[in-house]
């Protein structure tokens, strides 16, 4: 999962107990069947949490310690970050999983002059489906969530 920083911090702060509610629903502490991994950016990439954190018992409560960033909006460029330096064997990651990264942002890039089009032939090279949620309606989503 690929978080924007600079959303609002409502917003953030909402969205972080549903992802807590959609990992512990579907992880298998015993088999570990799904695993995640959180990056967060602005201008800077930050992973928060690698594939091999979500195999300790403590994956609920780090998310909750996730302190939001400010800044630009680098989103090509957090892609690629997140393609070579998280889906990789020594960050947990399963050469035989399937892959999915979850990209959550304003929608607005802004300071990257990355082409959105490389990285995500990037991320198709590495077998890597991607998914975006943009998020405009925040106290909309955030009170129905």
């Amino acid at each position: 999962m690929l978080c924007k920083s600079d959303i609002e911090n409502s917003f953030w702060f909402c969205l972080i107990p549903s992802i807590e509610t959609m990992f512990a629903s579907t992880a298998n502490p015993d088999h570990f069947m799904l695993q995640f991994g959180i990056m967060q950016y602005s201008s800077r990439f930050r992973i928060e949490m690698d594939f091999n954190y979500f195999r300790t018992s403590g994956w609920s409560s780090r998310i909750n310690e996730i302190s939001q960033q400010r800044g630009a909006t680098f989103t090509p460029t957090a892609i690629r970050e997140v393609v070579n330096k998280l889906f990789v064997p020594n960050r947990g990651a399963r050469p035989d999983a399937v892959k999915v990264l979850l990209v959550i942002t304003d929608g607005k890039t802004s300071g990257d002059d990355t082409p959105l089009s490389d990285v995500v032939n990037e991320a198709e090279r590495k077998g890597i489906i991607r998914y975006a949620i943009g998020v405009l309606l925040w106290k909309i989503m955030c009170h129905y969530v």
